[in-house]
């Protein structure tokens, strides 16, 4: 799914491909009508297919509003009383893997459960849950994280802050076996 400065079902590095040569980079204010076409070429493609459209800053009430965390797991923002009013509803975009300055973590799983959960639940709490996308980057050493922001994603109410163990455990249980789960669960919980 493009995100970030990819709207429309697009790439920039789509863009790049077919016209940085002739026309340069991406760039509205210069080639407003390629934008444009560029853009519907995108939409139209994916027609047969549910796909999440990048918009902007400026949509109206029956988009999305999808707020993004600070790269390191705390949620910056949260629908205000009068957001939570609106027929788009709100969503978190949620990092695991980040590259930019002034530091980068990959491969290294720096998302505790506790933490996510809290922050998803604060999402919950205020009515940001029409959609959840997390940014996994290379899932080598995301497994557990991953997995668990997608089942409390599908029962918000299933995992709490009283059981957010168990479900470690039961992870480490069906990927290493019932003999090494506890030892493997305590080491995954620190």
């Amino acid at each position: 799914m493009p995100s970030h400065q990819e709207p429309m079902l697009r790439a920039q590095k789509e863009w790049d491909r077919r016209y940085q040569r002739t026309l340069g980079s991406w760039n509205y204010a210069k080639h407003p009508d390629v934008m444009e076409n560029f853009w519907r070429e995108g939409v139209a493609r994916n027609k047969n297919y549910e796909s999440i459209i990048t918009l902007g800053l400026r949509a109206p009430d029956d988009v999305t509003l999808l707020w993004a965390e600070d790269n390191w797991g705390n949620v910056r923002r949260l629908p205000t009383a009068e957001e939570r009013k609106r027929s788009g509803g709100a969503g978190i975009y949620y990092h695991f893997d980040y590259h930019g300055g002034p530091r980068n973590y990959q491969w290294l799983n720096t998302s505790p459960l506790p933490k996510i959960w809290d922050q998803m639940s604060l999402a919950k709490q205020y009515g940001a849950d029409r959609i959840w996308i997390v940014n996994v980057g290379h899932f080598k050493g995301y497994e557990l994280p991953m997995e668990f922001f997608l089942n409390l994603g599908w029962n918000t109410e299933r995992w709490n802050a009283g059981n957010l163990d168990a479900f470690t455990k039961l992870w480490a249980a069906r990927e290493f076996g019932n003999e090494f789960a506890d030892g493997i669960a305590d080491i995954l919980g620190k």
